[in-house]
């Protein structure tokens, strides 16, 4: 949290901030807005050290940065304006590539298991990074279950809940993939597990970092192991 305390700025006998306290929470997005004159640039460059305020404190977590970018006075520098503000998300730019080398990887039928396995777990490290980083998606997601009928829903589960298929499930003869969550606790890893054990050859797989929907909450992941399972079955 950035917490602005008893804020005043002079600029001689002009007053242009005067006691202006304001917090912003982690997570939080804010739009600065005011007629010109009003301080707005004066507060931002206080904000990222650039200017000292009068009187009052400007309160930062240890470790914060604050980057700013000036409305005037740019230089260009061999880079464009995009490759220029892609700079502030390189890290995030170089987890997505990573993320798509994992899947591919993770797609070939000739990875070996151990390398399998550690793939998968960074993986997961990295899906964490982009569900931290990126709310609004999980927000979506969110809506969309909330958006969804409630008598529908819940008929759907009853009828999930009173279906008892353990005994066909050994009369399954093609190729199956058997996939859970390591976090659901709906359908426990070890529920899942034993039910995997009575399909004659099926591949069980526990996706880090999923709870019970793992084709939304780790997609990618799911569509690899789906994926090598096509091409194992000659599909792919």
């Amino acid at each position: 949290m950035i917490q602005l305390s008893g804020l005043t700025k002079s600029f001689g006998e002009r007053v242009l901030l005067d006691d202006v306290s304001w917090q912003v929470t982690d997570g939080e997005r804010v739009g600065l807005c005011g007629p010109n004159g009003a301080g707005k640039t004066t507060l931002l460059k206080m904000l990222a050290g650039f200017d000292e305020p009068d009187q009052g404190l400007i309160v930062k977590p240890t470790g914060t940065t604050v980057g700013y970018l000036p409305q005037d006075g740019l230089h260009h520098h061999g880079r464009t304006i995009f490759s220029e503000v892609s700079l502030a998300f390189e890290a995030l730019l170089d987890a997505q590539k990573e993320i798509d080398r994992i899947e591919h990887a993770l797609a070939d039928p000739a990875l070996p298991d151990g390398e399998h396995e550690t793939l998968l777990v960074t993986y997961h490290e990295l899906s964490e990074r982009f569900r931290r980083d990126r709310p609004d998606d999980l927000a979506g997601w969110r809506n969309l279950f909330l958006r969804t009928d409630s008598e529908g829903y819940c008929g759907v589960c009853a009828t999930l809940r009173d279906t008892d298929l353990r005994a066909q499930v050994g009369n399954i003869a093609t190729p199956t993939l058997v996939v859970v969550g390591e976090e659901d606790a709906s359908t426990p890893v070890a529920l899942v597990r034993e039910w995997a054990a009575g399909i004659a050859g099926a591949r069980f797989e526990i996706i880090p970092g999923a709870g019970h929907i793992p084709s939304i909450e780790q997609p990618a992941a799911l569509a690899a192991l789906m994926t090598t399972l096509f091409k194992e079955a000659g599909h792919g």
